[in-house]
Order: structure tokens, then sequence, then C-alpha cells
């Protein structure tokens, strides 16, 4: 009879991540054929009879505690471990031990996941057992055998969770309430609290919690087998529930692609046999926050959401898929835009449930939102899916080398919310006088104070800007108004623009006619050049300031006029104006204020030009501040700071020594020194001016009739230039 190939058949099932929802959710049984059911708590043998190779040698009780260290000593990436074991006492079953035997052991305290082995070598090192093997397949040690389990992989049999980052807990129960709709428990819910990336500018947070279950299952069944050609078949299934509420906060100016490790979860070893020998089933649970793709600005967006799927890889000659589509359902949350995003955040879960904690069935499910943002160049808008990814894979090759592949099951999304950016709405705009006497009109002398109220459904920070058809306005101040007083009448177009983040506008405006104010005729004075001053041409041209002042507050109002018109004067009030002479004769100067009403003052003095003499001129000098004004003399409080300005000049541009004296009118002896000095530079004038209080020289509370001195002379002169002003000191007020 001719010889027929031996071959191997597979079937292997895992289901995972089972986690408990709120509404009702499909029943994640992945497509036909099914894999295990889990949640029975109950291995099986199968009715296939167990064959075990005659080299298999599994461990007694006695050799498993008797083992001391078990060492990696070699891990290649492609081909088994070799590692090497060393035994303490050598109890009578490893006396036996050869080359070639293939050892099996249950879990020990130097094994806590047991191990397949081939044994390579057997030595003793003085007292020491020690035995070097590599990793086995299990077709080494058996011929003939099958095995199911399904195993709810609940609480209480957790041997240890690892916190791997801080601002994440965990909390179970086998006990929790049932949910009416689902009638599932919760055995597990994780809260998440922690900033939990925040390097070179990246920064990832989340807040929320996530509730879930967990379940495993998986079939091994080893045969010879006639009739399939291939030799292997392979099935994994996965279905996954899972509720969450979960907040992601994401800042950053560049790419991320981080997968932030939470918290590892390790169960205690599954063990069922085969015949004599002990298959040891190592579950881990795997919990991380993966971030992929890039951001400018800063993005937040909450998710609530229940998810359900099922789905299935299987090897038959070739690998395939197929699934049930997922059902999502979502709850819309808070979200924050302000950023240029594609980012893709939620939390992953990984199962793997492997053979000796060394190779088998792996699965991961993620539920993540994937937001994309505009904002706020080109058109602002947000989008939001809600997405559920799905992977499954095998890599055993204990079992086989063929056995080794993985996919994406689905990756599917829902549309959560789709927000383009909306204008803002302006709800009020108001130009409003601030005046408490000025009547109803807004005219020039108004305060008037602009105010708008602007509010937007996407964005509380919307930005202000008032503008006017005639006048530039200030900026508005952090409560929406701004005041400004209209300095010309007639109606005006006020505008206030609100703007918000993503550049998006709305107008609003309103027609304000500004009236003239009833004002007074203005009053004039010239303290310089005095009534009557001579002025002297010098090489034909002799210039002098002007001082003038009035009760508008506004220079540009008043002007300055001749009546010579070939003498120059400065355009107005402003600055330090002055005129220029180049005759000679009496000539008058008059200073002209006009208020917004077209209304006049006036003052006027004679000024006679005359040619230089031969002779010495004596140095000019007039105190032009304080001034008497319509024939009232200046006063002050003895307290008050007030500013005295002299002016000096010399024809010849002489240096002119100055002394500026303040003295009570009764008793001149005792004048006190208020400045002093040296001037130059004095063909044009040269102005002195000095702030005092009379209280600093003649004592708290001083009142009475004072004079103020100024003495310039030139040096040449026989006796120096005098001018005075009178003060009025009154009495400290009550």
């Amino acid at each position: 009879m001719k010889n027929l190939p031996r071959n191997l058949a597979l079937s292997l099932g895992l289901l995972a991540f089972t986690a408990c929802s709120s509404t009702s959710l499909p029943n994640p049984t992945p497509p036909s054929p099914n894999p295990s059911t889990p949640g029975t708590d109950t291995p099986s043998t199968g009715t296939l009879t167990p064959i075990i190779k005659p080299s298999t040698r599994v461990l007694e009780a006695a050799s498993r505690e008797a083992l001391t260290q078990l060492k990696v000593v070699a891990a290649p990436t492609n081909g088994p471990r070799v590692v090497e074991l060393r035994y303490k006492t050598v109890t009578p079953f490893l006396a036996a031990l050869k080359t070639g035997d293939v050892l099996v052991s249950e879990p020990s305290a130097a094994a806590p996941s047991g191990f397949l082995l081939h044994v390579e070598s057997v030595r003793m090192d003085g007292a020491t057992l020690v035995v070097t093997a590599r990793d086995a397949k299990l077709t080494e040690a058996i011929e003939q055998g099958e095995v199911s389990i399904q195993e709810s992989l609940k609480p209480e049999r957790l041997l240890n969770v690892e916190n791997l980052t801080s601002g994440v807990s965990l909390s179970t129960s086998s006990l929790r309430p049932q949910d009416l709709s689902t009638g599932k428990n919760y055995n597990y819910h994780l809260s998440l609290d922690h900033v939990f990336y925040d390097q070179n500018g990246k920064k990832v947070s989340t807040k929320g919690h996530i509730d879930f279950n967990l379940d495993a299952g998986i079939t091994l069944k080893l045969t010879y087998d006639w009739i399939i050609p291939t030799g292997i078949f392979f099935r994994a299934g996965v279905g996954v529930y899972q509720d969450a509420k979960v907040q992601v906060s994401a800042q950053a100016d560049a790419p991320i692609n981080e997968s932030i490790e939470l918290q590892r979860l390790v169960f205690e070893p599954i063990i069922v046999s085969i015949g004599p020998v002990p298959l040891v089933f190592v579950p881990t649970v795997a919990l991380s926050l993966d971030v992929d793709g890039h951001i400018k600005g800063d993005l937040t967006y909450e998710l609530i959401e229940s998810v359900g799927a099922g789905a299935a890889v299987q090897f038959d000659g070739e690998f395939s898929k197929d699934f049930k589509a997922p059902e999502l359902k979502f709850e819309q949350g808070f979200k924050k835009v302000q950023a240029n995003a594609d980012l893709k955040a939620g939390p992953k879960v990984k199962v793997d449930f492997l053979l000796y904690g060394l190779a088998g069935a792996t699965a991961t499910a993620q539920i993540y939102g994937h937001a994309v943002a505009n904002y706020p160049t080109g058109t602002p808008q947000f989008d939001l899916d809600l997405c559920a990814k799905v992977t499954a894979g095998v890599n055993a090759p204990m079992i086989s080398d063929a056995l080794s592949w993985s996919t994406t099951v689905f990756d599917k999304c829902a549309d959560v919310v789709t927000w383009t950016n909306k204008p803002p709405v302006i709800e009020k705009f108001t130009a409003v006088s601030e005046d408490l006497f000025g009547g109803p009109d807004i005219t020039t002398a108004s305060n008037v104070k602009l105010c708008a109220v602007a509010k937007d459904e996407d964005d509380a920070k919307v930005a202000l800007n008032f503008t006017s058809s005639k006048e530039s306005l200030p900026a508005a101040d952090t409560n929406g108004c701004t005041v400004y007083r209209f300095k010309t009448t007639g109606p005006r177009t006020l505008t206030v623009t609100a703007t918000d983040s993503g550049g998006m506008t709305a107008v609003r405006s309103l027609t304000l006619d500004v009236k003239a104010v009833d004002e007074p005729v203005p009053t004039v004075s010239i303290q310089a050049p005095t009534a009557g001053q001579v002025v002297y041409l010098d090489g034909g041209v002799a210039t002098t300031y002007l001082k003038g002042t009035s009760s508008l507050d506004d220079c540009k109002k008043a002007k300055w006029t001749s009546s010579n018109p070939a003498d120059a004067l400065s355009p107005d009030n402003c600055g330090a104006p002055i005129v220029t002479f180049n005759s000679l004769g009496t000539r008058t100067l008059t200073l002209t204020a006009t208020n917004g009403q077209g209304e006049s003052g006036k003052a006027s003095v004679t000024v006679n030009v005359q040619a230089k003499p031969a002779s010495n001129l004596a140095a000019t000098a007039s105190i032009t501040k304080p001034a008497t004004t319509n024939g009232q003399v200046p006063a002050f409080h003895g307290d008050t700071t007030f500013t005295v300005e002299a002016l000096l000049g010399d024809p010849e541009n002489d240096n002119v020594t100055y002394k500026l004296t303040l003295f009570r009118t009764s008793t001149p002896g005792d004048a006190k020194v208020i400045a002093q000095g040296t001037a130059t530079g004095t063909k044009n004038g040269f102005s002195v001016a000095k702030a005092i209080k009379v209280d600093t020289f003649f004592g708290q509370c001083s009142s009475g009739e004072f004079t103020l001195r100024l003495e310039a002379s030139d040096n040449h002169q026989a006796s120096p230039t005098v001018k005075t002003q009178a003060l009025k000191v009154v009495q400290c007020p009550q």
C-alpha cells in the first residue's frame, strides 16, 4: 500500500473583549463556523483517544519542586529558544532523562508558565543537574488528541495588575448589578484621569471610564487526517462589546504617533491535559491609549459610545477573513476645536492566549475617535467619527510553522458629528452719551460710549472692532465697549464687526448725527512778545518766540497773524511757534482762537522792528507763565504745584545770566531763588521752566500777595533787565 502523507488538522478559536453595553447590542458571535462559546469555564478533552509519543516525559511534583532556575541562553529571531534548566536534587525521574526526550511541565515556582522542551543534553555541575533544551513543537509530544476550553476571565483569576502609568485605576467586582438591557455583569471598570504624554511640545490627556468584561475560548485538535490535503485548518473568532465615556485632549504642533501603555493584567494559567500531557495556556491583557496623526493647536472631544461586533480569521491552505458588521451607538459629547488636525485617539485592549506563555492566538480591539479639524484657516469645520478596529492573528510555531498570520478583521467608522463653524451673532449695538447733564443730543463735547454684545454658539471667544465712516475709533475693551469724543459734526455711520476664532464675521451698523455744542467765545492772551517790544534786525533778519494761550484745549485752533504780510509765522500755536521779521517798522501780531461754532477770540501786541544799533543792546526777559489774564492775577494754594516759565533773549546772541526769585510783595528783601543760570544761543530766545510750590519756600499754608521777579543781563549792560509777575496765594482749604 502506498504511504500517504501525514497531515495535521488544527482548529483553534478565540473569543475576547466582551464589554457590557447599556444598550441592546448584537450577539458578538463571529460568522459560522462559530468559535468556542466562552463562559462555561469547562475544559473538555473531547472524544478523540489521546496518543502520546514514547519520548514524552511529564515532570512529577518532586521534580518540579527541584527546579531552581529556567534560564534562556539563546533566543534567535527565527527558530526555537535554547534554555538551561538547573535542578538542586536528582530525583529518580530526572536521573532517567536523556537526550531526545520531550520534557513537559505544569507551572512551578521557577517556571510559572510551565514548558514544553526537547532535551539536547544532560550533565552534572557539582551537585546540580543541568539540562540544556530547546522549545519543542506540540506534535513532538502528542500523536493525537483534542481539547476545548471556555473561560470567563473574571477578577478572581487575576494574578497581577501592573500599573504602567499614573492616573489610571482598575476596580473589579464579580458582584456588580446586572445591566437590565443586556443581562451582563460589569467585572472591570477602568478610570482615566491623567496627562499621559507631555514631551517635545506634544501633550495628550484623557479623562473618563470604560466598563468591560473579558472571555476567552480555545479548541485544539491534533490528529492524522487522510482527507484534507493541505494538512492544516485554523479558525479564530473575536467578539467585541464595550461601553465607554472618554474625553481626549491633545495639544501639539507636530505629528503624534504614540502608544501609551496603561495597565497589564496577568491571569492564572489555564491547565488542561491531553492524556498525561499538561497544556498550559497563559491569558494576558494589555490596556493602552493609542494616538496617531497630526495636530497644530488645541483639540478636545468626548466619546460616549457602545460598540458590538463579531469577526473571524481562517486558514485552509490560505488565509481569509469574514465578519459581522459592527453596530456603533454614540452620543455627541463636549468639543473644543482650535486646531488643524487629523487625529485618531482612543483606548486599545490586546488579549494574548499563549501556550506555555510563548505562542498562540492574539486579538486586539480598539475603539477610537477619528477627528478631522480645519480651524481657523480655510472653511472652519470639525468632523468626528467613532471607529471600531479589530485585529486577530496567530503565531504558533509550537504547533505548526504555517500558523503565523495577522490581519485587520475590520476597521469601521460611524459619523458622530460633522460641524462647520457658524458666524457669530451681534445681539446689541448702542451709542450713548455718558454726560449726565448734556441733554438728548450727542455733540462734539459729549463722551460717547459705544457698546456691542455678540455671541457665537461654537466659540466663546469673539473679537469686536468699531469703525466710523469719518474717523478712527479706539479698540473695544474686554466688556465690548469703547468711549470716544467726536471732533466733527454731522451724520456718520458707525459699524461693529464681530469675528470668531475661525475668522467668521458678523456686521451691524447704526447712524449717529453729532451736533455742534454751544461753546463760549474763546479767550486769548499773549505772553511773548510783550506789548511795545523792540526787535532788532541783525543781517536783515530777526526771529523771536511767540507765546500765547487760549481757553480752547486744541492748539491747532489758535492761529498767529501779522499786520505785515512779509512776516513769516508758525501756522498755529502748537509746539514752540516763532515769527521771523525781514523789514523795519511797527506791526501788530495777533493770536486768534476759533471754536467749533466759528466764534473767535483775539489778543494782539505791537512789535517795533528796528535796525540794530552799534552800541550794546540789553538782554530781553519776560515771565510768560503764570500770566495775568483779563486783569485777573493768577492765584494758587500754597501746596499747589504750578509751573513758572521765563523767556530770555539777546539781540547780539550774548550769553545771558538770569535769576528768578519769589518774595512776599511786602518784604522784597526776603526773596527766595527759584532758578538761576546762564542761557546760551539767545538770539532767537531761550526758555526756562520750573515747577514750584510756594509752601516749599515760605512754609506750610502760606498765603498773601507774592511777586515773581526775573533779572537778566548780557554782562555788558549797565543794569539788568527786570520783569515781574504778581501772584496771589490763598489760604489752605479747611
